[in-house]
């Protein structure tokens, strides 16, 4: 059986909120931001095909962005969650949009830093073209350097001046398989995700879109999908860059929070 594995918070008969982690992460990820959660919900963090201990699968499928969304839609059956929260940062944010537009399993949905794909065919190309080099790099390059490479890039910039949160993510990114964030890079690539930029104005459920100030990219790409989206809330968290959730994960957290507050009983 090809499932997920995940972490299980809070009380089991409470709202769900699954919780999606971007590229490299795992569902520790979420540790600082989920004591917020954890009275008053059912908290699922699930490590993502190639992350953490979702790993070994022989249905190359799998790795696939078709075949991720298809995986967390079936854990979220299996654990039979009631109109479950999608809570998706970056490429865990790709999929939960991908997923709160085209399944009726999820009742809300959070994304933070993420894109709803590439609407252009060249660019798509590129996009993959770029990401398979990343993999080669992966693969051929020692790994704590890659990690070291990655994180010294222009979107994490915020990490350089917080030497104690960038040496806890690289060490919690070192747990992780090369070979297997590899296949998930190739098959979750921006540049083979289709594009729901069509989709988004009939959204049905209640979505909020999240980014950092400093994160001058993706805070307007946040701004253009909230715009296009029936109700959407928009919340750009100052002094703040694009992985809200470790840089600053008690203001990213309460704004969660009072969006789920203003969420209809149900």
């Amino acid at each position: 059986m090809n499932s997920l594995h995940y972490l299980s918070y809070g009380p089991v008969a409470a709202k769900p909120l699954v919780f999606l982690h971007g590229f490299l992460g795992s569902a520790e990820d979420w540790a600082e931001t989920i004591d917020s959660f954890t009275r008053s919900y059912r908290c699922i963090l699930v490590d993502l095909p190639g992350h953490g201990k979702s790993v070994g699968y022989s249905d190359p499928g799998m790795y696939s962005f078709e075949g991720a969304c298809a995986a967390v839609c079936a854990l979220v059956d299996e654990l039979l969650l009631r109109d479950p929260t999608l809570i998706g940062y970056s490429m865990g944010g790709r999929l939960a949009l991908s997923m709160a537009m085209t399944s009726a399993r999820f009742g809300a949905a959070v994304i933070t830093s993420a894109s709803p794909g590439l609407e252009m065919e060249g660019e798509r190309e590129a996009r993959r073209a770029w990401d398979q080099a990343l993999a080669e790099r992966i693969l051929t390059q020692p790994f704590p350097q890659f990690l070291q490479d990655w994180y010294g890039g222009p979107l994490f910039k915020d990490f350089s001046g917080q030497k104690d949160l960038l040496n806890r993510t690289l060490e919690r990114r070192g747990r992780n398989d090369p070979g297997e964030l590899a296949l998930s890079l190739r098959g979750m690539s921006l540049g083979v995700q289709p594009s729901i930029w069509n989709r988004l104005a009939g959204g049905s459920i209640p979505m909020m879109f999240i980014a950092g100030e400093e994160d001058d990219r993706y805070s307007k790409l946040m701004g253009k999908m909230a715009a296009l989206v029936p109700g959407a809330r928009l919340e750009i968290i100052p002094e703040c860059g694009h992985a809200l959730h470790v840089e600053c994960p008690s203001t990213y957290a309460n704004s969660i929070q009072s969006f789920l507050e203003s969420l209809p009983a149900t």
